[in-house]
Formats: C-alpha cells, sequence, structure tokens
C-alpha cells in the first residue's frame, strides 16, 4: 500500500483548489502522478469515463512523456497487485483499471504549446485562424521577420511625412541600430505585449515612477547612518563641528521629514564634501554598508549621483523615443501577422496569444465548451509559468467569472527552483495563483482556514541530514523565512527542509556525539587561491636568468581532479547508498560536476581527459558548430558549387580523406588550371605527380557525387556522403563518437524537415543552413548514456536531476550578457538614447535615469534568479556536496568574489575572502569548520515538533598533490575502448521527443531495414522508390493508400455482435444492413463496393471454421489499444479481436483483406510474423500469467469451407517467451538509436 507524508495526502483533495510549494526532493512527482490517477478512477466510480476531463499541463514534451510513462506503470502495478486492499482505497475495480490503462496513450498529459494547439485546432473559426494552420519554423520565422521590419523601415523612409516621429528617430539613430532593435523587440511576441502596454501611460506618470523608485533607494541608501556614526570607521573624534553638524541635520531630516528626491540629493552633495581621515564620507560608508550591510546598492546611488541625474530633464524625451521604437516595432508585427495569417503559420507565441484571444471572446461560447469538459485542471513546473499562460489557465477555469468556478485547479512547483527568466518564466506569478486560489476556497467555505488549499511538501527524501542542514543554512539567509522583508518584487521565500532521509541514523549518532560523520552527509569546499604575480618582475627574471622558473599557479581544475581521484579511490571516508547492496564506495558515475556557464565545462573536460577519466557532457557547442555537421555542409556546398576551392580544400582534409595540408597546397600551386578540383583532377592523371591512394580515393568518391547529386533527395544524399566516404569509422575509437553520430543524423532530420516544407533545391538548403547557424540556439544532437562516467553539465541542465555526488565548479565567475536593447515587463525599456547636439550634427550618447531604472529591476531579478540558481544546484546532490573556487588576490591583498561565490559569502562570513585565505596560510591539508543546526526531521510518520540540535562540518581544502601523483585505481576494471569512447561524450539538456514504436513499424523494421531507414530514418516517401509495390504490412490503421476497403472489413466484424448468433447463424439483412453502414462511414456509397464488402465477410462467416468459434468472438474484446513504455518510447498495438480460452490462453484474430492466392499466403505470412510477434510481446507483458497466445491471420478475401488453408496460425507457449522477450527488446533498443 502507499505511504504518503501528511503533507503529500493533504494534495489528494479533490473538493478544493490546491497550491503545492514542494522542496527539491519532497516527493513532487509521485503526488502528481497519484493524484492524476486518484481523480481519473473517481471520475470513473461515478460514471464519468471521459479520461478528457482530467488536464494534465507539463512544460517539457520529455516531462509529459515521462509523465505518462509512469502512470501507466503505476497502473500496471496496481493491476498485479489487485486486491481488496487496493479495490478500498482507489474505489476502483480491474476492469476500470484496464481501460484506463489502454485510454492512457491518447490522455490529456501534455506541454503548454501542445494544449493550447490542441484547442485552436478544435476552434479555428472561434479563434479566426485557418484550420489547416501549421508551425512556423525557426527559419522561416526569421525570414518573415526580417522582410516585415524592411519593408515598414522603406514604408517610414518613403513617405517620413505620414511617420513623423518614427522617421526622425530612424535619421538621429540610424537604420542599423533601429532595425536590430525592432528585431529584439519582436523576438517575444508575449513580451511585446506587456511592454507596450507600459508606454500606454503618459510621461508623468512614467516619471513618478521614476521618483519612487530612486527616493526608495536613497532612503534605503541613507538608513543605516546612524549606525556608521557609531562605528569606528566614523573617527568620531577627528571630525570637525561643522561637519558633525551636516551629519546631524541629516539624520534628523531622514528620521523625520518626508523629502523628496531633490532632498536627498541635497543631503548627499552635503555630506560628500567631508572629510574623515583624510577620505571622502562615502569612501569610508561604502566600506561600512559593503562590510555589514551588502543588500543596500551602493553602486545605484554613485551611479546615479555621478552620470544619470545631470539628465532628468530628457527622460520625457527619451519615453517619446521608446514609444516611436514601439510604433515601428507594432507596424512590423502587423506586417508580420498579416503574412504569417496568409501562409497560415504560426510560432509557439502566437498559439498562446491566439488561445488567450479565443477564451477572451469567448466566440461561440468556446471558452464555456472547453471549461465545461475539464473537470481537474493539474499544472506541473508551475514556477516556470508566466502572466500569460496564467490567464490562460484563468479564462478556461472561469476564475475571473462573478459565479465560483465547478472546475478544480491544482498547481505544483517550487518558487525557489525559478531559474528560467530568460525564457520569459516569472516566478511572481506562483504568488499571485496561489493568492486567486486561497481566495476562491475561502469564498466557497466561508468558515475554513485563510490559507486553504495552500500547501507546502517540505519533507525532502532526497539529502542526507548534513546536507539538508546546510542547505538550510545557506538559502534561509540567502532568501529570508516567509513574511520576511524582501530586497525586490523578485525574491522568493525559503521554505525550510525537514529531514526525511537517514533520520533513525541521524537520531543514533546525536546520541553518541553532537558532530555528524561524513556518513549523514558531506560539505567540501576546494578552494585555489592565487597570490598577486607581478608579470613584469617575472619576465625580467626569466631574461636574466634562464633557469629561472615562474611561479605554480593553482589551478581550481587540478584540485577538483585530485579530489575526484582520491574519492573514488577510497582515500576519503566518503560513501553513497546503493539501493541493492547498501553503502558503497563511490564510482566515476555517481559524481556530477555543475558549471555556471558552458565555458567552464571544457576546462574541466580537459583536465578529466588528461588523466584519461571518462565524463559525458550534457550542455555543449551548438549542433552548427560542430565539426563533423561543418564537414558535411562542406561538402554539400562544394557538389551545390564546384568552383568553391575553399569547401574542397576543407573536405579533402577532413576525416572524410585526410589529406595532409602540404598535399593540398602542392596541388593548389598547380598553373593554368582556375578551380582546386580542376588542378586536384590533373594531380590525379598526371603520372608524374605520383598521387598516393588517398588523394586518389578522395577524387573518385567526390568526382561521383557531382555525377549522381542531382538524383538523389537531400536526406538519402547526406546519408550516402556519410557512408561512402566512411566518415563514421574515420572517428573509430576516437572521445565523442556517439556525439559526432547523433549530429550526424539530427543533420538528416533537418533535411527531411526541409524537403517536407517542399523545398528541393540544394542551393537553399545551403543557405537555410547560414541563415540558422547565425541565429539558432540548437543544441547538440541527444543521446543517451548510462556509462560509468563524470557527468558535466551547467546548473541549469540540471534542474530535475539528483546525483550521490555533485561538484559545483567554477563558482567564482560572472556569466556576462551584453545587447543593446534590454527589456523589463515591470518597468519597460532599455536602449541607448541619441539626443541632437546644437553645437554639431553628430547626436550625443548620453545616459537618461530611465535607462538605470530599467539595468536596475533587471540587477534585481537576475539577483534574485541567481539565488534560485544556487538553490538547484546544491540541492541536486543527495549525499556529498563539494564547493569549489578560485580566488585571485590583487595587488592589495584583496580579492573579488563573483555570482556564485559572492552569494556564499553573503550567506555566511566564513566564505569571506579574509577567511578564506586566513585559511589557506595555515597550510593544513584539510581546514575544518563547525557549525550548529537545529533539524526538524521526519519520523514515525510525521513532522516532529521538537528539532534535533547537532554539529556538522564543512571541509575546506586548499592544498592538494598535484593530480600527476595519484592514479585512478580501478582504472584496470575499464573497458579500454569503453575509455576512449567515454571521454568526450555528450548528453543533451532534455531529451528530444521520442516516437512510438507500433506493430507496422516494427515488422518493416524486421523484414526490410532498408526500406524502415528510408521511410523513418529519412523521411522519404514511397515515390523514391520508383513505384515498387512490396505487399503492405500495415494494421490497416495506418494512413497508406489502398486501406480503405480493408478498413470497412474491419468496421464489419468489429460489429459482429449485430449481425451474428451463438450458434454461428448469420442474420443477412442485419449483415447488409451492417456492411452498408459501415460503408458510409468512410464515405463509401457505391453499391458495387458496398455488395463485394457483403459477399467477402458472409463467404468468411459461412466457413466451418468461424462457425465453430461463433461463440468466442461474440465474448471476445475488439480494437483493443495496447500500451506499454519503452526506455524512453511507446509500444503501441491496436489488435482487431481477443479472447481468452481456458482462463490461461488467449487467442488473438488479424482480419487481412488482401488480394493474394492461397499459394502466397506463405510468403505474406511469414512477412506478418514479426507483427504478431509484437503482438504476442504485448500480451505476454501484460497478463504474465497466460501459457500460450495464439494469432491468427484472417486473409478474408480467400475465405474458403473447402480447407483452413485460408488463414494462418502462429502460436508461442509460456516456455518461449524469454527468448521471445530478448530478441524483440534487442530490436527495440536497436530502433531507438536510430
Amino acid at each position: 500500500m502507499n505511504r504518503f507524508t501528511d503533507e503529500q495526502l493533504k494534495a489528494f483533495d479533490s473538493n478544493i483548489h490546491i497550491s503545492v510549494n514542494a522542496n527539491a526532493g519532497s516527493g513532487k512527482t509521485s503526488v502528481l502522478i497519484e493524484r492524476y490517477l486518484r481523480l481519473v478512477l473517481n471520475e470513473f466510480a461515478h460514471g464519468n469515463r471521459n479520461i478528457n476531463s482530467v488536464v494534465a499541463i507539463t512544460f517539457t514534451k520529455l516531462a509529459a512523456q515521462e509523465m505518462r510513462s509512469r502512470i501507466i506503470i503505476k497502473i500496471e502495478k496496481l493491476i498485479d497487485e489487485f486486491d481488496d486492499n487496493i479495490k478500498r482505497e482507489y474505489n476502483t475495480n480491474l476492469k476500470d483499471l484496464k481501460i484506463i490503462r489502454e485510454k492512457m496513450s491518447v490522455a490529456p498529459v501534455m506541454t503548454i504549446h501542445s494544449f493550447c494547439y490542441s484547442l485552436l485546432r478544435e476552434f479555428p473559426i472561434e479563434a479566426d485562424i485557418s484550420p489547416n494552420y501549421s508551425e512556423l519554423d525557426e527559419y522561416e520565422a526569421f525570414l518573415y521577420k526580417k522582410a516585415a521590419i524592411d519593408e515598414v523601415i522603406e514604408n517610414i523612409y518613403a513617405e517620413p511625412d505620414n511617420f513623423p516621429s518614427e522617421f526622425e528617430l530612424l535619421v538621429r539613430y540610424g537604420m542599423n541600430l533601429i532595425n536590430t532593435n525592432v528585431t529584439l523587440m519582436l523576438n517575444s511576441k508575449e513580451k511585446f505585449r506587456e511592454i507596450k502596454q507600459i508606454y500606454t501611460r503618459d510621461n508623468s506618470q512614467l516619471i513618478d515612477d521614476l521618483q519612487d523608485f530612486f527616493r526608495s533607494a536613497f532612503a534605503n541608501f541613507f538608513s543605516k547612518l546612524r549606525d556608521f556614526t557609531h562605528s569606528v570607521g566614523y573617527d568620531y573624534n577627528k571630525i570637525k563641528p561643522e561637519a558633525e553638524d551636516i551629519v546631524n541635520v541629516a539624520m534628523l531630516r531622514i528620521a523625520t521629514e518626508v523629502l523628496l528626491l531633490s532632498d536627498l540629493l541635497d543631503i548627499y552633495d552635503k555630506l560628500a564634501s567631508i572629510k574623515l581621515s583624510r577620505c571622502n564620507f562615502f569612501t569610508k560608508y561604502n566600506d561600512f554598508l559593503c562590510d555589514n550591510h551588502p543588500e543596500i546598492e551602493i553602486n545605484l546611488i554613485r551611479e546615479f549621483y555621478k552620470d544619470y541625474y545631470k539628465n532628468w530633464d530628457l527622460c520625457g524625451k527619451y519615453f517619446d523615443d521608446v514609444r516611436a521604437l514601439i510604433s515601428i516595432s507594432d507596424m512590423a508585427l502587423e506586417t508580420l501577422m498579416n503574412k504569417q495569417h496568409d501562409e497560415a503559420k504560426y510560432d509557439f507565441d502566437d498559439s498562446m496569444l491566439f488561445t488567450l484571444d479565443l477564451l477572451e471572446r469567448n466566440a461561440f461560447d468556446a471558452r464555456k465548451k472547453i471549461a465545461s469538459r475539464i473537470k481537474y485542471l493539474m499544472v506541473d513546473e508551475f514556477q516556470d509559468t508566466n502572466a500569460l499562460q496564467y490567464e490562460i489557465i484563468k479564462h478556461i477555469m472561469e476564475i475571473n467569472d462573478s459565479v465560483p468556478p465547478q472546475n478544480r485547479l491544482f498547481i505544483v512547483g517550487d518558487p525557489k527552483q525559478s531559474i528560467y527568466g530568460f525564457r520569459s518564466a516569472d516566478v511572481k506569478v506562483f504568488g499571485t495563483a496561489t493568492e486567486d486560489i486561497v481566495k476562491l476556497n475561502s469564498e466557497k467555505a466561508l468558515e475554513t482556514p485563510s490559507n486553504i488549499g495552500k500547501q507546502n511538501l517540505t519533507v525532502t527524501f532526497r539529502l542526507r541530514p548534513v546536507l539538508t542542514a546546510f542547505n538550510n543554512l545557506i538559502f534561509n539567509s540567502l532568501m529570508g523565512a516567509e513574511g520576511q522583508a524582501k530586497s525586490s518584487e523578485y525574491e522568493v521565500s525559503y521554505s525550510p527542509f525537514v529531514a526525511g532521509r537517514m533520520v533513525e541514523e541521524l537520531k543514533q549518532s546525536v546520541a553518541e556525539t553532537d558532530t555528524l560523520s561524513n556518513h549523514l552527509g558531506s560539505v567540501h569546499c576546494l578552494v585555489a587561491v592565487n597570490e598577486y604575480v607581478d608579470t613584469k618582475q617575472i619576465l625580467d627574471d626569466l631574461l636574466t636568468n634562464t633557469d629561472a622558473q615562474p611561479d605554480s599557479h593553482k589551478k581550481e581544475e587540478d584540485l577538483v581532479v585530485n579530489f575526484i581521484l582520491k574519492i573514488v579511490n577510497g582515500e576519503t571516508d566518503l560513501t553513497v547508498k546503493d539501493e541493492q547492496i547498501g553503502e558503497r564506495l563511490p564510482c566515476l558515475g555517481d559524481i556530477a560536476i555543475l558549471c555556471r556557464k558552458k565555458k567552464s565545462i571544457q576546462t574541466i573536460a580537459n583536465a578529466l581527459m588528461h588523466h584519461n577519466l571518462p565524463y559525458v557532457i550534457s550542455s555543449g557547442r551548438g549542433f552548427y558548430d560542430a565539426q563533423e555537421v561543418i564537414d558535411v555542409m562542406s561538402f554539400l556546398t562544394f557538389i551545390n558549387s564546384p568552383a568553391d576551392d575553399l569547401a574542397l580544400a576543407s573536405i579533402l582534409r577532413s576525416p572524410m580523406f585526410g589529406l595532409a595540408d602540404s598535399t593540398i597546397l602542392r596541388i593548389s600551386r598547380l598553373n593554368n588550371f582556375d578551380t582546386l578540383f580542376e588542378k586536384l583532377a590533373h594531380f590525379i592523371s598526371n603520372p608524374e605527380f605520383n598521387a598516393n591512394a588517398k588523394t586518389a580515393r578522395a577524387f573518385e568518391i567526390i568526382n561521383s557525387f557531382l555525377e549522381i547529386s542531382v538524383e538523389l533527395p537531400l536526406p538519402r544524399l547526406i546519408n550516402k556522403i556519410i557512408t561512402e566516404t566512411a566518415y563514421i569509422g574515420s572517428w573509430s575509437g576516437q572521445p565523442a563518437i556517439q556525439q559526432i553520430k547523433a549530429n550526424l543524423q539530427q543533420l538528416i532530420k533537418f533535411s527531411i524537415a526541409f524537403e517536407r516544407r517542399g523545398f528541393s533545391m540544394l542551393h537553399d538548403f545551403i543557405k537555410q543552413f547560414e541563415i540558422l547557424s547565425e541565429i539558432s540556439g540548437e543544441k547538440e544532437a541527444s543521446f543517451n548514456t548510462s556509462a560509468n562516467a563524470v557527468k558535466l553539465m551547467t546548473c541549469h541542465a540540471s534542474k530535475g536531476l539528483e546525483f550521490p555526488i555533485v561538484i559545483l565548479y567554477n563558482m567564482n565567475v560572472r556569466a556576462g550578457k551584453n545587447s543593446v536593447l534590454d527589456t523589463n515587463k515591470d518597468c519597460g525599456v532599455k536602449m541607448s538614447f541619441k539626443h541632437g547636439n546644437a553645437e554639431s550634427n553628430i547626436p550625443l550618447k548620453l545616459d537618461i535615469p530611465a535607462q538605470l531604472y530599467v539595468k536596475q529591476k533587471n540587477k534585481q531579478a537576475e539577483t534574485a534568479e541567481l539565488k534560485r540558481l544556487l538553490y538547484v544546484a546544491c540541492t541536486r546532490a543527495k549525499d556529498h556536496l563539494i564547493l569549489s573556487t578560485e580566488m585571485k588576490i590583487n595587488q592589495k591583498g584583496v580579492a573579488s568574489l563573483r555570482e556564485f561565490a559572492e552569494l556564499l559569502r553573503n550567506a555566511d562570513p566564513i566564505f569571506s575572502p579574509a577567511s578564506l585565505i586566513a585559511m589557506e596560510k595555515l597550510n593544513s591539508p584539510v581546514e575544518v569548520r563547525t557549525f550548529q543546526a537545529r533539524q526538524s526531521i521526519y519520523s514515525d510518520n510525521r513532522v516532529q515538533d521538537e528539532a534535533i540540535p547537532f554539529k556538522f562540518n564543512i571541509n575546506f581544502h586548499f592544498h592538494g598533490d598535484a593530480p600527476e601523483s595519484r592514479k585512478y585505481k580501478f582504472a584496470s576494471n575499464l573497458n579500454k575502448d569503453d575509455v576512449k569512447l567515454l571521454t568526450g561524450q555528450f548528453i543533451p539538456d532534455s531529451l528530444e521527443q521520442v516516437n512510438y514504436i507500433s506493430a507496422s513499424k516494427y515488422a518493416l523494421f524486421r523484414n526490410d531495414k532498408k526500406a524502415f531507414s528510408d521511410r523513418y530514418i529519412l523521411g522519404l516517401t514511397d515515390s523514391y522508390h520508383g513505384g515498387d509495390t512490396d505487399i503492405e504490412l500495415s494494421d490497416t490503421r495506418d494512413d497508406t493508400p489502398g486501406t480503405q476497403f480493408g478498413l470497412i472489413i474491419h468496421h464489419v466484424f468489429e460489429n459482429l455482435s449485430l449481425w451474428l448468433a451463438q450458434d454461428g447463424d448469420v442474420n443477412i439483412e442485419k449483415l447488409r444492413k451492417q456492411c452498408i453502414s459501415s460503408s458510409e462511414n468512410f464515405g463509401i456509397i457505391k453499391p458495387e463496393i458496398i455488395e463485394r464488402v457483403f459477399e467477402t465477410v458472409s463467404k468468411t462467416a459461412s466457413t466451418g471454421f468461424f462457425r465453430v468459434h461463433a461463440a468466442n468472438l461474440l465474448n471476445s474484446e475488439q480494437e483493443i489499444v495496447l500500451n506499454m513504455p519503452f526506455r524512453n518510447s511507446f509500444l503501441v498495438g491496436i489488435i482487431d479481436l481477443l479472447f481468452e480460452r481456458d482462463g490461461d490462453h488467449i487467442e488473438v484474430w488479424d482480419w487481412k483483406s488482401n488480394a493474394i492466392t492461397n499459394e502466397q499466403i506463405g510468403e505474406v505470412a511469414a512477412s506478418y510474423v514479426p507483427q504478431l510477434e509484437f503482438y504476442s510481446y504485448l500480451l505476454w507483458r501484460r497478463f504474465k500469467n497466460v501459457k500460450s497466445i495464439t494469432c491468427r491471420l484472417i486473409f478474408t478475401n480467400i475465405a474458403s469451407d473447402d480447407n483452413n488453408d485460408w488463414c494462418f496460425t502462429y502460436k508461442i507457449d509460456s516456455s518461449e517467451f524469454a527468448q521471445l522477450n530478448e530478441r524483440i527488446e534487442t530490436d527495440f533498443d536497436e530502433i531507438l538509436l536510430l
């Protein structure tokens, strides 16, 4: 039976709206799946058998696929273990569980974008869009947007009198800058909509916002003035009396008056004139604030006073410029949307904006129809939503209506893990939605508690107790508890962890000692401290003394590699817990290294490679930058333009042919020829040059492609290039072989998509690829591995994952961001401001307070998100967390901290540069610092009232052996080929959408792998096969030509209970009526076809074989959809008819209407055997106690009573299941690798 915590059980309440704030590792996904299943079962129990009444929204296709898979696995578990306890707890029966299991393949578990697309396809007229619209791809979106912007700018230049402000903006800023800004503005249509709304207000209102913001900033800045005057840095005895009067008057005014911004600036002016110990007043005051109140924005005040305030009066002009830019962007957007409407192509933003418009207008009661059929809406990862998505959800739930909604909303997420601001996620939406949910529940039941529906999942079952305490220590300090004042609107409250893992060991340890051992988790800090180096002095020493060597530079990556070797060699007391064998020594596969920046990944990867330590990467180069992709595209470029010498030189020196640079140079120096290819041809044909076999091979292959390229479809051309040049083989044994294969497969898919859009010219393909390589953020293609290798990834890529040991590498690094235009949906646009100069024709670039306002608000948002990113990174570790950083000490003996390192310093002074430098100078192998904790625990099925006090250590490591002095002790256990293969592998941030494997798809794979590859890998249609007519191996539900007659036959047999009696007699009139009805159902009304259907079915039904089985057929299940998760895919089979014999024997009938003769049955049936094996596999996995499965192919066109040769029988018994299972799963794995 299920064992859920009290917190989790409250999330299953179906009578109220619920918002769940789930801490990392608190079982969020399990709760979501359990709630979904309980809701569906409850609906079935009350007569609503429509599975679509419960909708689950996720935010990635992979998450939707995983959720669907886990629900099916859960259902299968309930079926296998079904008893009275399950029946009672879930209020269900075995039949309903089986029905729900089969319906799960089409259940509405999807992304928000897929959900919106489904509504638009259902209500295209109401949404005022074409019903046959398609998705706009990245390349087309770029072209459409570029053309729209160019057209609008040309129109403004052509008719300046009609667009005076826009024309003046173009003249003053220049066309290129405005073009760039408009492009950036329209990168997100959703965000542009919000920005436009801000500037509908007049300038006086916008300036009031600026006044309020900077007045608040100055008031906060001066709030610690009195504390400063009582500090050591104030030098009270040395201050002059007149200066003391200035300070006292300032403090009095701040404490007693309501000050305007101008008043605060006046105070700042006067205080700036004071000297303290030969220093400016604010030098001392700023030092005081840095040391004691790092949350106060000193730089903001300094920048505003020094650079921005002097241009205050130009704020209105700046706002006018922004409006002119918005006007140009708006015209471009209108032009763009007109083009998209004409072409009926829309992107993700469009899908949501159109859906919101559909719901707001409620055309033809569309909103009412949608809302009435969705009884429960569940949204996962709600912290990643934005305002637009929540507006859609509110309209569906009819939250804004005067009548309380009858349906129920359930949201779950962790605001502390909202890290996708750059994708328009808005963490504030979670708080807004939670408030709405509490309000809705309160309106429904006036006497309920004020926070009804607001539920926290606090117990973490992921983290060992030390990690629980450490995270509570750091993030309670950084984020603050609920109700505590926040430094900005973008901050979220911290919800402390309750320890739910290893609690009994924790209690026992606390009873024995006051400081926890590493067995209960550990935190380590690896710090590379590098003193200031006078490079000039080093250079002088080297010049005067050739034997002199520069001081060695401590490398952070060396500390990390050294520590990894210690861990896996058993030189530490760190262990990890294995579900099968308990505590064990960590291996390389237990370790994940997380990086703030992608660039850091390559540095640590090189260090691991240097020591032959296998690793896999999950966040690497872009797809378009991959060398293998560049090589193939160079080949295509040359085929398209044989005069392109650069492309030819590129492929000659690539792994395809591997010609030496000296050989290529020798060829290029031949005279009397125009192109490098002509020179290559002459070089090969002339014996005097003595061309080697490698060069001859290159020419032969390249020349052959020039002759055949026009005859081949693009996907096959690329595939042939890869095959004929033995490109994959040329990388054999290299580190990144799997990634290379995946990227080349991705390139083929790219070409398939290109041809499916109606393009076929190689020139167009190359041009499109070049543009996308400039604008696209396409990641490298995906593949998976469970290898024993260190995992490398960005912090963002780690979200949703967990690892026994996490190393947070390169923490003292800043991830920079530069853009000529920034936006903030709360306060507007930051762009460069150019102001006309009376003395010169060249506009001056000026700093405007409005720019600083947006800059500061974005900085607040980024700082808050950085805290959450650090939280995500730290909470990926289950057992041990290792923090790694480098500190560079400058000439003054001070080290600066950035981003993660700075946040740690803000959380606890132990991580300050002064503290770390002091520890480093002790020259101890490990410095241990002990911390106090009071940890709440989950024990005896509840959160205990009393927290447990204990101490835990943080271990600081500054010095390590050179990694060269330590080798991997278990390297001999690694297969050498595996080491070569793994070093440099790559795993993507998220797996791409995985296809279903159907029975017909599997049969094609078994019968003809080339045809399978052409159809499903290369995406080639039957027209590419020259009209070959192979026997169709369809299960007749496929959209293939020539199956309409077969579909009608299926439909008639599907309704055999309407015309067949138990004794096998056929009611002719009812059969004829059914044949007419089934034919009309498929749009067939021709009498001759209906008569042919009738004759075929009646002939089949009149056979002795059919009559003998009549009773079984009438008690059979028909059109059964079997689906089963497999790896990251789904297996789907549709069985025509199934019945049980003697309780443990299953028989399957599959209707076949092929136009064949009796002599062909053997050949045709053999081609269907893989399909029958597929069904048998699914049935055996589903009905595990079955003793045998009999599958029959019923060839209706040759049915006869003369003999039984018109049927084919395939039978498998339980002794053969294991062999079948191994063979089929091996095939499935091969299919998924293609």
